[in-house]
C-alpha cells in the first residue's frame, strides 16, 4: 500500500501541475449554463454504474463509455471544473457500489484527475491554433484516447507495484486499449459533434451512443467467453501433463489457486467409506 500511495501522490502532483500550466484554466472552450456540469457529472456516474468488468487470470479489465462525458466536459466546462466533475461523478458510484478502501478511492480520484488534465492539454494544443468546429471534433479523438491509454498504463503500474511483472502487464493492457480507446473516443466525439452546431441537436447524439455501447458490450461478452475458454483449456493442458493421482491433484490445486487468485489451494481425497486419505 505505501507504494500505491506514493504513486497516487505523484499523480495528484502531476495533475495540479498540468492544470496550473494550462492557459485559460478557468475558461471553457464553449461556455454554457452552470447546470450542464451537473448533467455531465451524472453522465460520469451513469458510465461508471453501467461499466462491465471481466477477469482473466490476475487481470481485471473494465469496459465503459466514460469517454462520452469526458468529451462533453472538455468542450463545455473549464479545465478545473472538468476535473472536479470527473472525480466526483465517478467516485460516488465507486464508493457506493464497490465499497472500495480509502487508498483505492484516492488512487482512482488521482487517476481520473490526471486523465482529464492530460486530455485538456492535448485538446487545447489544437484549439489554441484554430477554433473551427471540425478541427475541434477531430482533436477530441486523440486527446481522449491518448489520455485513456495513459490511464491504463498507470493502472497496470499500480498493480505491478504489488504483484510485479510491469512490462507484461503493460503489454497486455496495450493490446486491448490501443484500439478500444480510440473507438470509444470516436463514439464520444460523434456524440458531441451535433451539439457544436446547436444544443437542440443533442437528441441526435443518442444514435451513435446506443450503437457504440452495443458494440462495446457485445465485444466484452465475447472476449469474456474467449478468455474463460482459454483458461479452461490451459487448466486441462496443465493438469493433463501429469500421471497418477497425487501429481494430478497437486497440479490441479496449483492451477486452481493461480486462476482464482488465491494464496493456496488443497485437494482432499476420500475413500469409499468417506474417510480422508490424502
Amino acid at each position: 500500500m505505501p507504494r500505491i500511495l506514493g504513486l497516487t501522490g505523484c499523480m495528484l502532483a502531476a495533475s495540479v501541475t498540468l492544470l496550473w500550466l494550462l492557459p485559460g484554466r478557468d475558461e471553457a472552450l464553449r461556455p454554457t449554463e452552470w447546470w450542464v456540469a451537473l448533467i455531465i457529472a451524472g453522465g460520469f456516474a451513469v458510465a461508471e454504474r453501467w461499466a462491465f468488468h471481466f477477469e482473466f487470470r490476475r487481470e481485471a479489465i473494465s469496459f465503459s463509455l466514460s469517454e462520452v462525458p469526458t468529451v462533453f466536459a472538455l468542450l463545455y466546462l473549464s479545465p478545473l471544473m472538468a476535473v472536479v466533475v470527473r472525480v466526483a461523478g465517478s467516485l460516488v458510484v465507486i464508493a457506493v457500489r464497490r465499497g472500495s478502501k480509502l487508498y483505492k478511492l484516492a488512487f482512482n480520484g488521482a487517476l481520473f484527475a490526471i486523465e482529464m488534465a492530460f486530455a485538456t492539454h492535448l485538446l487545447r494544443f489544437v484549439t489554441e491554433r484554430t477554433d473551427h468546429p471540425a478541427a475541434m471534433v477531430a482533436a477530441l479523438i486523440p486527446a481522449t484516447a491518448i489520455s485513456t491509454i495513459a490511464g491504463s498504463v498507470l493502472v497496470s503500474t499500480a498493480i505491478a507495484l504489488v504483484e510485479g511483472g510491469w512490462l507484461d502487464r503493460v503489454r497486455s493492457e496495450l493490446r486491448l486499449s490501443w484500439w478500444m480507446a480510440p473507438t470509444n473516443a470516436s463514439i464520444g466525439a460523434a456524440t458531441a459533434a451535433p451539439t457544436l452546431v446547436s444544443p437542440w441537436l443533442a437528441p441526435v447524439a443518442i444514435a451513435p451512443l446506443a450503437a457504440g455501447w452495443s458494440i462495446v458490450r457485445a465485444f466484452g461478452r465475447l472476449e469474456q467467453r474467449h478468455r474463460d475458454l482459454d483458461a479452461q483449456l490451459g487448466f486441462v493442458r496443465t493438469v493433463g501433463q501429469n500421471l497418477g493421482l497425487r501429481p494430478v491433484a497437486m497440479a490441479a490445486a496449483a492451477e486452481a489457486a493461480r486462476l482464482l487468485r488465491a494464496r493456496g489451494a488443497a485437494v482432499l481425497v476420500f475413500d469409499t467409506a468417506g474417510d480422508a486419505v490424502a
